[in-house]
């Protein structure tokens, strides 16, 4: 398996406790969330505890002022929800007659991509983000030179996959995956979370922007566009061209059933919305909106992108530092514009359902599914 190096992951956690013994709240709210994922994963990891949690918060002042941030981040992604719901509803409307239409599959069978040695495995990754560049190239091969990624590692929380984890004051972080095959399905996960990193690194770190993870509608946009890009780079240099056909279907699947959890919310007669975007409509029936919206918005705008980078890779760089730069600032409407789709073409998905259709037809000739 490849190792995070624990003691470096200490040293920061301890570098971090005694930051926060000084810290203003800006970054007490911004750093407190990571510093428990980072704790966390080591104990699961290693069995160490770095620092009670309840240490960190001593100052009533900070308690109060993080508690207030984490509800004012929720009522702000609550707000997003409201505002752009008609949006929401009408994308899922249209993949769902799209889906229903052509019979979509989930064509899951992870078993048949193929397997590497740990070095060709890391080179793989390497060598696709060469394709973007030494700026981008660089920080993903510090993650590896400086043992920031674990995989086969115990999630804290269950259904993760794996998750980055950003630390402000390094600029850097760690990345963690559960997945232990050195395969392309697990190679995948590993792009993702480094999408992140380069999103932090890039963006977030040297602007200081104050982004909480609760109310950012385009969180995964960025690392999703880098992990379907994955997914064509396989099949392009012929690494693994079955499997990037899987991977991505596969990811299509994601992609219909968060917004098919996101129409029937939205249809709801009485949704009832909790912390988190946790809700719960008339029925009883529990979703878990921040999650879909997210990871929806994600992967609808990830394989738009991906399709532009196809043709022309720099103005798929242009876009989508666009949106890592500008998120904050901009809306779900303005994000649509500026990145060059016509609304209404991309609400309905023309972008999108030529991609989707080719690969799941494909795979059904393959598996013979018809």
């Amino acid at each position: 398996m490849i190792k995070i190096d624990e003691e470096q992951l200490i040293d920061d956690l301890l570098a971090t406790s005694i930051e926060f013994g000084s810290a203003n709240k800006d970054f007490l709210q911004r750093e407190y969330n990571n510093f428990i994922v980072l704790n966390h994963s080591l104990a699961y990891n290693s069995g160490k505890i770095i620092i009670g949690e309840k240490d960190i918060l001593k100052k009533t002042s900070h308690k109060k002022s993080f508690e207030k941030y984490n509800l004012q981040s929720q009522r702000e992604f609550l707000c997003k929800l409201r505002d752009n719901q008609e949006l929401l509803k009408s994308i899922a409307k249209h993949l769902n007659r799209f889906s229903r239409k052509i019979k979509f599959e989930n064509c899951c069978f992870l078993d048949s991509v193929k397997s590497f040695n740990e070095n060709d495995f890391k080179e793989i990754i390497l060598s696709y983000f060469r394709t973007y560049g030494d700026k981008y190239y660089r920080i993903v091969k510090s993650y590896f030179d400086n043992n920031r990624i674990q995989t086969d590692s115990e999630m804290f929380e269950e259904g993760l996959g794996g998750y980055f984890v950003p630390l402000i004051w390094l600029y850097s972080g760690y990345i963690f995956s559960k997945y232990s095959k050195y395969n392309t399905f697990t190679a995948a996960s590993i792009v993702h979370e480094l999408g992140h990193a380069i999103d932090s690194e890039l963006f977030l770190f040297p602007q200081q922007k104050k982004i909480p993870l609760h109310d950012d509608l385009f969180l995964e946009i960025p690392s999703i566009s880098f992990e379907v890009g994955f997914y064509d780079y396989l099949k392009s240099q012929k690494i693994d061209y079955n499997g990037g056909l899987v991977l991505a279907n596969n990811r299509a699947a994601t992609l219909i059933y968060e917004f098919k959890r996101i129409r029937q919310a939205l249809l709801s007669k009485e949704l009832y919305i909790y912390e988190n975007g946790v809700a719960q409509n008339e029925e009883g029936i529990n979703y878990n909106l921040r999650v879909d919206v997210i990871y929806g918005l994600g992967y609808y705008f990830g394989f738009h992108l991906s399709e532009i980078r196809k043709n022309n890779p720099k103005e798929f760089l242009e876009l989508l530092n666009y949106l890592m730069t500008m998120r904050k600032e901009i809306s779900l409407e303005d994000a649509i514009e500026k990145t060059g789709f016509n609304r209404e073409d991309f609400i309905n998905g023309r972008y999108i359902k030529p991609r989707i259709k080719e690969d799941c037809l494909e795979l059904k000739r393959r598996y013979k599914l018809d």
